[in-house]
């Protein structure tokens, strides 16, 4: 079998940038890891769990120890068994590492055995399988701080732990780059979700992923930090879902099918245009968007790129705005982000 791997990264990457592209679709309304073994001729079934009994039921759910677990193993946040950080809020699981088929022929035929690293000898575990489009308390034990995802396998998705915030973590910080429970000084990088950066640093200053706003290739290059996430849940994006004005949200789908409980990407909201980094401007939402999230709009790129045209933005009227919103701009000298013009 080929045990290939996608680095948690390099997922972000190609989903925020691919998204970014297409940010032209609003929502009414994050990954890693590689499949080492897929039963023969079986199909996810929704990935509810707890229909069975015994150690199949318990795959997935949430533990503190493992005699919450009926005979598997709980790893909590406080572990670094997924690529060196910790599932939120803890999972039920098996080791797979030495057999992979454990999982779907002795366990639970609607799990599957998933590697965290990039060599043979990395830890696997047993995740849920999960349907892209079915209903959210249908996949993954309704959890919103797990995602079903299949970027990393098309057609084939599993359920994997995404850290929302730090709620989601205990006393550990919710690493947005991989979407793992770390201790404050594992996080991935500085800056916040929204912040201005720059994309051509060899070393990431983000929390998350610097995404390249920039309309072209020529000239210098701008950047936001921006993470995936889950779509419909109340923490996400780094927000604990308590917060009077939201600083972002999860808006954008990765995929056509998809909608709670699946693969998202947040967006940093704003009010107008300075309240945007990266070269973006702030995007209108609907009157009825509007109203529900509490925020006039969010961050996009300002070229619509299904219309090739300037996109409808939100000027700001000068001092009567309060551009208190605006993620703040590392200065440390590992990273230089260039500074938003303010041009449309």
């Amino acid at each position: 079998m080929n045990h290939s791997f996608v680095s948690a990264g390099a997922l972000l990457a190609v989903a925020l940038g691919a998204t970014l592209s297409c940010a032209d679709r609003t929502s009414d309304n994050k990954g890693g890891g590689a499949l080492l073994d897929a039963p023969s001729g079986s199909a996810p079934d929704g990935g509810a769990g707890g229909n069975g009994s015994g150690k199949a039921s318990r795959i997935g759910q949430k533990c503190v120890q493992d005699r919450d677990c009926n005979g598997l193993k709980c790893l909590t946040s406080a572990s670094t068994a997924f690529f060196g950080g910790g599932p939120p809020n803890g999972i039920c699981t098996a080791d797979c590492q030495a057999d992979p088929s454990i999982c779907s022929q002795q366990l639970d035929p609607n799990s599957v055995c998933v590697g965290f690293g990039s060599d043979a000898s990395a830890p696997a575990y047993c995740l849920q399988r999960c349907t892209i489009g079915a209903p959210a308390d249908s996949k993954c034990h309704g959890r919103t701080d797990f995602v079903c995802d299949d970027s990393n396998s098309p057609g084939d998705a599993w359920c994997l732990p995404l850290c929302g915030s730090d709620a989601d973590c205990g006393t550990r910080k919710c690493d947005f780059r991989t979407g793992r429970c770390v201790d404050a000084t594992d996080v991935s990088g500085t800056l916040p979700l929204g912040a201005d950066c720059d994309p051509t640093l060899v070393k990431d200053p983000c929390n998350g992923v610097c995404v390249n706003t920039s309309l072209t290739d020529s000239g210098p290059q701008t950047g936001v930090c921006n993470t995936i996430c889950t779509i419909g849940a109340p923490a996400a994006c780094g927000e604990t879902g308590a917060s009077a004005t939201l600083q972002n949200a999860c808006l954008f789908a990765t995929s056509d099918l998809a909608i709670e409980g699946d693969l998202g990407v947040c967006s940093h909201l704003c009010d107008c245009n300075d309240d945007c980094n990266g070269g973006l401007v702030c995007r209108p939402f609907t009157a009825a968007q509007a109203q529900g999230i509490g925020r006039a709009g969010y961050c996009s790129l300002s070229i619509n790129s299904m219309t090739g045209k300037p996109a409808e933005n939100i000027p700001c009227s000068g001092a009567k705005h309060d551009a208190g919103t605006k993620p703040p701009v590392d200065s440390g000298a590992d990273a230089k982000p260039p500074v938003d013009s303010g041009k449309d």
